[in-house]
């Protein structure tokens, strides 16, 4: 089912989609997702709104947050963990020539989904666009197939989303039904009421691992620095990489 099916759309409102390039599905391994939330762009000529040409697009890499080069830079260093390879963080930051090829190793999709240019951080009107696009949502992540998905801030949605407990949405959506599309548990012993690693089965048939985290946004070093902690963790778990 595709967006106009599940939404109306107007000249004045732009849809954002998954982004995906041909080496997420020849080259990368691990295939990572991110599920971001961010105010997209309103196209005020009533052009639709292209999530996947925006990031092609090397002016990204000149927010002032700083957010697209720490996710480049953290693509890359999952398919390095993965090589055996332990990188550095400043030795990536000179191959910043290279961002862009570095964040096309990833699949991104947004759950804000129309081209508002309202705070990304109003919880309430993600978790609506994420109830009235749930088919869409589950349909990117059985495209992709990823091995892991980083949550950036929007966890709390997804574990939702996927253990069937939407947030409240309009009754004509709710006719739609739902099924049972995932089992979200805890990788690893349960230790407090902050894990940041789950497992999901069944829903792309193989597992994937959702991995809880901060937005992006925080530029430091020590977002990326706990995040290789998390990829060199996953590399070495013989329970989940050691059956492929």
């Amino acid at each position: 089912m595709n967006a106009k099916e599940l939404y109306g759309e107007s000249k004045e409102e732009s849809f954002c989609e998954i982004a995906k390039w041909p080496e997420y599905d020849t080259k990368s391994n691990p295939k990572v997702l991110f599920i971001l939330k961010e105010p997209s762009t309103r196209n005020n000529k009533g052009k639709e709104y292209n999530f996947q040409k925006e990031l092609e697009n090397p002016a990204i890499f000149k927010s002032k947050s700083g957010m697209w080069k720490q996710l480049a830079r953290c693509s890359e260093m999952f398919q390095r963990i993965f090589k055996d390879q332990s990188p550095d963080l400043d030795d990536l930051k000179k191959s910043d020539n290279k961002l862009l090829e570095m964040l096309h190793q990833s699949s991104f999709t947004n759950l804000k989904r129309f081209g508002y240019r309202k705070s990304s951080s109003y919880m309430r009107l993600v978790g609506l666009h994420a109830g009235l696009f749930w088919q869409l949502i589950i349909g990117e992540i059985k495209e992709v197939k990823p091995d892991i998905i980083i949550c950036a801030g929007t966890f709390e949605i997804i574990f939702e989303l996927l253990n069937n407990c939407l947030p409240k949405i309009p009754d004509y959506v709710k006719k739609n039904g739902y099924c049972n599309i995932g089992d979200i548990k805890p990788f690893g012993e349960v230790e407090d009421n902050d894990i940041w690693k789950w497992r999901c089965k069944d829903l792309v048939g193989k597992e994937i691992i959702i991995v809880k985290r901060n937005h992006p946004a925080r530029t430091g070093p020590e977002y990326f620095n706990e995040l290789k902690d998390i990829a060199i963790e996953i590399k070495c778990d013989t329970r989940y990489f050691s059956k492929k």
